[in-house]
């Protein structure tokens, strides 16, 4: 009778482990805002520069940059009318930053944090006329960090950046949004399209 109440204490100790580990589910997403534009097309086009730095903060900002631009051209549509609109990612940078552990006894007690995943995105949306001048521009720039505790495994810390990189889009976008409501209000949609009065 013993053994078995050990094996079962023992079993359950085991799920224990093996489920700690686990995150929890988030909750579910809002929903992205739409930036409607009254231009007959919108071009993206990407000017970041990869950072220095080892292989895996040179993929992360590249993954960062295909992520904002995939959201982006989602986000930020043509309805039609004259010229055309612009989004260039200037800044795309996800990068691991050490930090400088703590000194002291208890130190040696908690996990501390050992570095931290930085994420920098910047963006510019400009409105071009049917001569290809610039009319107006918007421009947005987030910024994110996560810590990275002491002993995280690898994948852990892969999961966190790429948690890390979604937030951070959806940040921009939605700063993005709301900027060009606000700076480029004489070229956003109607429904149906109709001219709006513009200033020179």
């Amino acid at each position: 009778m013993i053994r078995r109440t050990l094996f079962a204490l023992a079993i359950a100790a085991l799920a224990a482990a093996c489920t700690s580990g686990v995150p929890p589910d988030r909750p579910p997403r809002e929903p992205l805002p739409v930036l409607r534009l009254a231009v007959g097309s919108v071009q993206m086009v990407d000017r970041s520069r990869t950072p220095q730095g080892d292989f895996l903060d040179r993929r992360r900002s590249r993954e960062l940059a295909a992520k904002a631009r995939e959201v982006l051209q989602r986000q930020v549509v043509a309805a039609g009318g004259p010229g055309s609109a612009e989004v260039a990612i200037e800044r795309a940078r996800l990068v691991r930053v050490p930090v400088e552990r703590e000194s002291g006894i208890t130190s040696y007690f908690r996990r501390d944090v050992v570095a931290r995943l930085s994420a920098e995105l910047a963006v510019r949306l400009s409105i071009r006329d049917e001569t290809g001048a610039e009319r107006a521009f918007a421009v947005v720039e987030v910024a994110r960090e996560r810590p990275v505790l002491e002993g995280t495994a690898a994948v852990e810390v892969d999961r966190l950046a790429g948690e890390l990189a979604e937030a951070s889009v959806d940040a921009l976008v939605r700063s993005l949004v709301a900027r060009g409501e606000k700076d480029l209000a004489a070229w956003l949609a109607l429904a149906p399209w109709t001219p709006r009065e513009r200033t020179p």
